[in-house]
């Protein structure tokens, strides 16, 4: 899902919500999982700095999609001159 968002942001933006939502259950639940088993391996390890990686990653793209608005309204006000 990254990897099409990544390729047309404007086409997929909509699912920006819910893959930051699955990446955030799947790194409490590997947690979680951790925990309970009172083990950590480096499968799980890589699995989960993926996941941090993917979500980082989506809160770049919607910090940068929003950042375009906030400069085309204040280029859009009108001048006094």
């Amino acid at each position: 899902m990254a990897f099409f968002i990544w390729m047309d942001i404007n086409r997929y933006r909509a699912y920006l919500p819910l893959l930051i939502a699955g990446k955030v259950i799947g790194i409490v639940i590997l947690m979680l999982w951790s925990i309970t088993t009172k083990q950590v391996t480096i499968i799980e390890t890589i699995i989960l700095s993926g996941d941090l990686f993917s979500v980082a990653a989506v809160l770049l793209i919607i910090r940068d999609l929003e950042k375009p608005e906030e400069i085309q309204s204040i280029s859009d006000t009108p001048t006094g001159g």
